[in-house]
């Protein structure tokens, strides 16, 4: 692995000032717009993942399926504010965890 630090750096503001760019063949020019699209060229999307499917695939679970009915989960809300959050958690009634789908049965008997 090798790393490049000052101007050599990928994010150095003179960068482009001392590293030479792409080679061109003779006669050859840069294209710098897309002549089909008669627009700049599009960048690439990074190639990220979404959170939920990181997850599912380090720990192998679904964690956008309940695990009551088995339907699909989504995002209502995404809140950071600390009030914000104090309000939606006192506006609602707190459950328990749900039940467990394996293991020990707790049954009701009445004696």
């Amino acid at each position: 692995m090798t790393r490049y630090h000052g101007v050599f750096a990928g994010n150095a503001k003179c960068r482009a000032e001392v590293v030479p760019g792409p080679q061109l063949e003779s006669g050859e020019q840069l294209v710098l717009l897309d002549e089909a699209q008669g627009g700049p060229p599009q960048p690439t999307r990074p190639s990220r993942h979404p959170w939920a499917w990181l997850l599912a695939r380090v720990f192998r679970v679904d964690i956008t399926k309940c695990a009551r009915c088995g339907g699909r989960l989504h995002v209502v809300e995404v809140v950071t504010e600390p009030a914000q959050i104090a309000s939606i958690l006192h506006g609602h009634v707190a459950r328990g965890p749900p039940p467990p789908l394996f293991g020990q049965l707790d049954l009701d008997f009445a004696v």
